[in-house]
């Protein structure tokens, strides 16, 4: 299988970083710490590398579902947790106020966003949701949809 055009481009990155890295650290550091500072730089390049994988998912996903499709998944599992039918949920409640939605239970619904749909929602995008709307307006504005 070919690698993508980015995943290419990132590892250039990575190696010509390493190059000019190891140049500067044959010049001014120990070997133990040589060690211990390429591993984090490394462990950062890997991070970047797995996110931009996530959003390439989360794009070829969207591809294949439609946004009904993405809508029904939302209110079955929305639905689930609040003890209803998925047809019974309505766009205009609030998680909190009428599905009874704990912080906890929050956090479990961005997880399970992610997973489901192979995106990344950072906190301060969830913070602001709280109908089950725009649940569904976020997680397909990720999607491209």
């Amino acid at each position: 299988m070919e690698k993508s055009q980015l995943e290419r481009k990132i590892q250039k990155k990575v190696a010509d970083m390493f190059a000019v890295l190891e140049q500067d650290l044959d010049a001014k550091f120990p070997d133990e710490l040589k060690i211990r500072f390429s591993d984090d730089l490394c462990d950062k390049a890997e991070d970047l590398f797995n996110k931009q994988s996530e959003v390439e998912k989360a794009k070829n996903l969207g591809n294949a579902l439609s946004r009904q499709d993405v809508v029904n998944a939302i209110n079955a599992y929305i639905g689930d947790c609040a003890e209803k039918d998925a047809w019974n949920v309505e766009l205009r409640e609030s998680l909190k106020d009428d599905l009874g939605f704990t912080s906890l239970e929050r956090i479990e619904l961005t997880i399970h966003l992610e997973k489901e749909f192979g995106i990344v929602i950072n906190d301060d995008e969830f913070e602001e949701v709280e109908t089950v709307e725009d649940v569904q307006i976020l997680v397909l504005k990720k999607l491209g949809l």
